[in-house]
């Protein structure tokens, strides 16, 4: 199989939809033991929404078990007890409502637009709330929207609640040299380019592609997020010895019980396999090309490595792509 999945991807590189990929598979509970990768394995990827799951969801529930927030309570509960007030209608948002994509939130919205061609703003975390807020007229619902907004906001949330930057706690969370990681806490020379930013007016390796991330100083809740895949096989592996797989797959079978099809659950997507459909597979995919499947009754990973960017913001060839890598794992290893 090995051979076949890396004939498939290189044939995208010769037309040039992508110049670097990595495709890995294995038990995420013992990665370093079984895991067979083809492809860029140890360099280093713009993950994109993968940090949603990578790092903004694994840290929010670490303060939950902290007893440091509740899931139940709402944004306005928890800035009232740091002595600072949410603005409009963000304050009734739960935890819960925004990581399972049900607070009503937009998908959506520009950060970057005041800052063409300069340098990154850091614009103040409660400043960004009152953007959201302002741009914000819904109620939560039970009806997903996937949304940027909400773990932009989570990741403010974050950071006022362990009065430390996302990208510190990401550190302490995987370890200093493991694990996924934002770019400016670790020296590394082997990213992988996603190709000429007209914004920027620069070509962009090892620094995020997204622009509202970069807007916001190129460390946020909804992506910047760089790493290998074996740095993603570690994070995943992290995240299982805290037991916090074993509690995503029962929150998104809860989640499930509402909704049907290709959803967002508890942070993850929930995805049918044509091969084996019985099982619970849990997936996120990365805007610049990337992919990562859990399968939490076998404890088997998949993750998908690309640089797509470079050829176009907008690939139809990609998803189909994707599943035809997981399938072709499935179908090779259950």
């Amino acid at each position: 199989m090995e051979y076949s999945l890396e004939s498939l991807l290189e044939s995208y590189c010769r037309q040039g939809l992508m110049s670097h990929y990595c495709v890995g598979w294995g038990d995420y509970s013992r990665p370093e033991l079984t895991s067979t990768w083809i492809g860029d394995r140890s360099r280093s990827f713009d993950l994109a929404s993968l940090t949603k799951v990578l790092c903004t969801l694994p840290l929010v529930l670490q303060s939950v078990r902290n007893n440091k927030v509740s899931l139940e309570a709402s944004l306005g509960e928890i800035f009232r007890t740091l002595g600072r007030e949410i603005p409009g209608e963000l304050s009734g948002l739960s935890l819960r409502s925004i990581i399972s994509h049900r607070s009503g939130l937009p998908a959506w919205m520009n950060f970057w637009i005041r800052v063409l061609g300069e340098a990154p703003v850091c614009v103040d975390g409660l400043s960004v709330l009152e953007l959201i807020a302002a741009a914000f007229r819904s109620r939560p619902t039970v009806a997903a929207t996937y949304s940027d907004l909400g773990f932009i906001v989570l990741g403010i949330l974050l950071e006022c609640l362990e009065q430390s930057p996302v990208d510190v706690q990401l550190g302490k969370f995987y370890g200093s040299q493991r694990g996924v990681y934002y770019p400016r806490r670790r020296k590394d020379d082997n990213f992988v380019g996603t190709g000429y930013c007209p914004i920027r007016e620069r070509r962009l390796v090892g620094e995020v592609h997204d622009e509202n991330c970069w807007a916001l100083g190129g460390v946020s809740g909804h992506a910047g997020v760089f790493g290998s895949g074996l740095d993603i096989a570690h994070s995943l592996a992290c995240q299982d010895q805290a037991g916090m797989i074993a509690q995503i797959a029962l929150e998104s079978q809860k989640d499930m019980k509402r909704r049907t099809g290709d959803k967002p659950t508890f942070g993850w997507f929930t995805e049918s396999s044509s091969y084996r459909p019985e099982l619970l597979v849990l997936k996120h995919l990365g805007f610049t090309g990337t992919a990562v499947w859990i399968l939490p009754t076998t404890k088997l990973f998949v993750v998908l490595l690309t640089n797509r960017v470079i050829s176009s913001r907008r690939s139809s060839w990609i998803n189909p792509l994707r599943q035809k890598v997981f399938e072709r794992v499935l179908e090779e290893t259950l």
